[in-house]
């Protein structure tokens, strides 16, 4: 009787299994962890210093990612904006390690703007990532700013 439960057990949780599982079509942009992965050499779209803000920026799904690289210090205070002129915007800021420092989807319920603030903790290569949320076509312009003026990561 035992060795019936048991499979009986087992065989009700093989079942139910797929409605519980990651779904297959589940795709890539539905990040969650602490950091994004490692970016391609195609999604890294230039350099920003502070107090510059891009071009438009044409995005489709191929690649995912956008990005702009951008040198901080420790210490230092930056304010991002990635403005949709057309479509949904989601952004990060993430080290050079690809860890997450934040995240935004909405600036507030009124835009579909992104906005991020954040206290560098290390100092190096860090990139403002980004894309459409639905990974529609869409324009964006980036922006960065450094809020304290003090750590001189803008070189």
């Amino acid at each position: 009787m035992l060795r019936f439960s048991s499979f009986s057990l087992l065989l009700s949780l093989l079942c139910l299994a797929p409605a519980c599982g990651v779904s297959p079509s589940a795709n890539e942009g539905d990040e969650v962890s602490s950091e994004l992965r490692a970016l391609r050499s195609n999604e890294i779209i230039g350099t920003l210093a502070y107090g510059q803000t891009s071009d438009p920026v044409d995005y489709t799904n191929t690649p995912l990612y956008r990005a702009f690289q951008f040198q901080g210090t420790a210490g230092d205070q930056v304010d991002v904006w990635v403005r949709a002129g057309e479509g949904d915007a989601r952004a990060w800021i993430v080290n050079g390690s690809f860890k997450n420092v934040v995240t935004n989807d909405n600036a507030d319920s009124t835009t579909r703007d992104a906005h991020m603030t954040a206290t560098l903790s290390l100092s190096g290569t860090h990139y403002i990532v980004f894309r459409e949320k639905s990974s529609d076509d869409a324009s964006f312009t980036v922006s960065l700013a450094q809020l304290n003026g003090g750590g001189g990561g803008g070189g």
